[in-house]
């Protein structure tokens, strides 16, 4: 497991975010820890919510709405089968084989029925339905 200190500093560090309040960003993290919403793997780390089709439709339609504090209290109010991945975070340089274990480890442990993720420059939504597959 990656130290909570380790993914404040990776967080700050990482200029796609912008995150500069170190308060802020720990409150976040120990957040994300403490409700068990974090994919670990050696190389880095990411964040995720389950959250229903309806919360899933709004984090789509608007790459920063998970971002906007207000609303990421209204996702982690919401209750559904869907993952969506953000926060997303390596540590390492490469870290796709990793990456994939992670999502495939969070897969078994969840049990959606589909994961979603904005791409690195957030103009690109991607959703995958899994019909409670395991893998």
């Amino acid at each position: 497991m990656i130290p909570i200190e380790t993914m404040v500093q990776a967080l700050l560090n990482c200029k796609e975010y912008k995150l500069t309040d170190p308060v802020i960003v720990n409150t976040f993290v120990n957040t994300m820890v403490s409700n068990d919403r974090v994919m670990y793997e050696r190389e880095g780390f990411a964040f995720y919510v389950k959250c229903s089709d309806e919360m899933l439709a709004k984090i789509e339609a608007n790459p920063g709405f998970i971002l906007d504090t207000d609303n990421l209290i209204e996702v982690f109010k919401s209750k559904g089968d869907n993952v969506h991945f953000f926060g997303v975070v390596s540590i390492k340089t490469n870290v796709f084989k990793s990456i994939l274990q992670g999502i495939k480890d969070t897969i078994n442990k969840e049990h959606p029925k589909s994961i979603s993720w904005w791409n690195r420059d957030m103009n690109k939504f991607n959703r995958r339905n899994l019909c409670h597959i395991h893998l």
